[in-house]
């Protein structure tokens, strides 16, 4: 689904051709206004971190006795970081050592090629 707020053809296009190869058959992706404002690579990591936290959900639904909390959404720090990732940020200071290992864990989960 696109917003029909993106007027430009050719980017509309675009923007459909990213989905169709990015987004598995049978799993819905709504594209948003924004979307056509961002550098495509941005959109393609995008949609590769929420297809894995969608694989992730699906393979926890299936595991241990319900009902239970299977997905929350991230705490600010995460939120940060992922917000932060494909920006001009260089660097993240971070001064405490639980979290600095957490964050680099997430990192590594979801961001490995960076």
């Amino acid at each position: 689904m696109f917003q029909k707020k993106i007027n430009d053809g050719d980017k509309r296009k675009a923007l459909k051709k990213i989905a169709k190869e990015n987004v598995p058959q049978g799993i819905g992706c709504v594209i948003r206004t924004e979307a056509g404002r961002v550098d495509e690579d941005l959109i393609r990591k995008d949609l590769s971190y929420l297809i894995q936290v969608w694989n992730r959900i699906k393979r926890e639904a299936h595991l241990g006795k319900t009902p239970r909390l299977i997905h929350q959404d991230l705490t600010l720090h995460f939120r940060v970081l992922r917000d932060s990732i494909h920006g001009n940020v260089d660097s993240i200071k971070v001064n405490d050592e639980l979290l600095f290992e957490d964050l680099k864990r997430y990192l590594k989960q979801f961001y490995a090629n960076l």
